[in-house]
């Protein structure tokens, strides 16, 4: 008898002891977006916090050598201590005096610490690690204006993990990775090249440039003699979704609505294997048409009595 009565007033101190008792906040939702710059990068953090109600301050773990750090919480400036480790930083923010059990933390800063130039090629190397179990995790990397993914292997080659998709928005190449139920470190390193760096990448565009020169007078008589008779009359196609429409947008304003397939990988921006990807789903629906040419294709978008008139679709990619 007395044993029992000793473990219940056991168990009622470990449930009312706050040392005890678990106040273990939860990021619902945690988006990180890192927009690359020539020399930094620019981090936006935004997630949903769930917390007890006895909890006063959040903690989260940011990259080494913040700057302009700015930390809101439910869209209010929040006072905050940063905290330098070895290898990361600790920002810990407080939380409003109040009842919720919900927040919106948004956090701000820039850094150089991910980035490292090797040789013609820039590795960009970040870990996120969780104060709190996650979960649904979202990093959203953009690429700095004018660079690429090297296309000399395949992505996963220069790209970890492999990501749930990679885009552009017409000026950057996006790469975007999705994880559930994050409770240990999430490492990120992705190669990047600028536009035609590598050599492949120049002896491709030197013979491309030849052979516009060997076939681009022909071709500009052959455009001029088809004229633009019918031009009153639209092409529909099916709805395209964005990586598409940046394609068809490139074919609709070249000459004569055709252009090297190193040319639109170019213009678009995206990788070698990506403009394959995005060209051959085009060519099955009857948009364009591919007419080899050596080592490389001619690219037709088909047409009828001369003027386009593509789709827009909000599909995601």
């Amino acid at each position: 008898m007395r044993y029992n009565i000793i473990c219940y007033l056991f168990l009622i101190v470990l449930l009312t002891d706050p040392v005890c008792a678990s106040e273990v906040a939860v990021l619902d939702t945690y988006t990180h977006t890192v927009e690359m710059g020539p020399d930094d990068s620019f981090h936006e953090i935004n997630a949903l916090v769930i917390v007890p109600g006895t909890l006063q301050e959040i903690i989260l773990n940011l990259p080494p050598r913040t700057e302009k750090l700015q930390v809101f919480v439910d869209e209010n400036r929040c006072d905050f201590m940063l905290e330098e480790k070895k290898g990361y930083s600790v920002v810990t923010c407080k939380l409003p005096d109040d009842s919720m059990t919900k927040h919106f933390i948004s956090i701000t800063y820039y850094t150089d610490y991910p980035i490292f130039e090797l040789q013609n090629k820039v590795m960009y190397n970040s870990e996120f690690i969780p104060s709190y179990n996650t979960s649904k995790f979202n990093y959203i990397l953009k690429l700095p204006v004018g660079y690429i993914i090297p296309d000399e292997k395949e992505v996963s080659f220069f790209v970890h993990p492999e990501p749930r998709s990679i885009y552009s928005d017409g000026q950057r190449i996006i790469l975007l990775w999705e994880q559930r139920n994050v409770d240990s470190n999430f490492e990120i390193s992705v190669m990047m090249e600028p536009t035609g760096a590598s050599s492949s990448n120049i002896l491709l565009l030197i013979g491309t440039l030849a052979l516009l020169i060997l076939f681009g007078a022909g071709y500009r008589n052959y455009s001029k003699k088809r004229g633009r008779k019918n031009a009153v009359i639209p092409v529909s196609y099916p709805a395209l979704v964005e990586h598409e429409k940046v394609v068809v947008d490139l074919l609709e304003k070249a000459d004569g609505n055709v252009m090297w397939q190193k040319q639109i990988q170019v213009g678009s921006g995206f990788s070698k294997v990506k403009v394959s990807r995005v060209l051959q789903s085009l060519e099955k629906r009857g948009v364009i048409r591919k007419e080899a040419w050596g080592n490389t294709n001619k690219i037709h978008l088909i047409t009828e009595h001369g003027v386009i008139t593509s789709v827009d679709s909000n599909e995601p990619e």
